[in-house]
């Protein structure tokens, strides 16, 4: 019952911006949605990352916001707030691959009356409402450069973070030696290390497969 309850706060949440937009389609108002959406975004990460640090929750192998949603995130914000063209690109083509493992598979405490569950879904309801606004309503459209540069923020991703988690013993990126508590896909994906390289490449495929199903179409000559 738990799980029905936050997936559909999830879906009001991620919706309801660009539903909004659509549906007054006045001058301006797709802007303020924008701005206020970008201001809410920014809250809530605030909010999530203020949580972690509290003193009672703080741990440094967990805390730190080096989770591949943390980081969307922050992108999400900066996509939203200054229109960056990489930043917005980030978003359009990771938020399916990784807010769907997020909703589908959720990790921690998610019972009912626990702080964290509600910050977790909330978090990452504004995530994909980010994500459908530049879809749906400033219809950003993902080019070949794009995808490229998002491969090379995956490459990063992963040696700067694999180094850490290797030197730390931490699992940040879930790219570390240890397995989340619960049932993810990274049980599905082999030992480690070997491992690390099917998560690579399972992103960049499905960041590929994004790419293609939201990638600007060229009009027939």
């Amino acid at each position: 019952m738990n799980a029905i309850v936050f997936m559909i706060l999830f879906v009001v949440i991620s919706s309801v911006p660009s539903a909004l937009a659509r549906w007054i389609a006045t001058e301006g108002s797709s802007d303020r949605i924008r701005k206020l959406l970008a201001g809410g975004m920014i809250a809530v990460s605030l909010l999530y990352n203020i949580y972690y640090f509290s003193p009672p929750i703080f741990r440094v192998a967990e805390s730190l916001p080096l989770q591949v949603c943390d980081l969307l995130g922050f992108v999400a914000a900066l996509a939203l707030s200054t229109r960056w063209r990489p930043a917005r690109a980030t978003l359009v083509l990771s938020a399916i691959p990784f807010i769907s493992q997020a909703v589908l598979t959720p990790v921690g405490d998610q019972q009912a009356l626990s702080l964290r569950t509600w910050l977790y879904w909330t978090f990452h309801g504004y995530i994909f409402a980010c994500f459908m606004f530049e879809l749906l309503v400033a219809r950003f459209k993902p080019r070949v450069r794009d995808l490229g540069w998002l491969f090379v923020v995956d490459f990063g991703y992963v040696a700067l973070i694999g180094m850490l988690d290797v030197r730390f013993g931490w699992n940040y990126g879930y790219i570390g030696h240890i397995k989340p508590a619960a049932a993810t896909l990274v049980d599905l994906l082999g030992p480690w290390p070997a491992r690390t390289f099917s998560m690579l490449a399972l992103a960049m495929l499905l960041q590929t497969i994004c790419f293609f199903m939201f990638k600007k179409r060229r009009p027939r000559t």
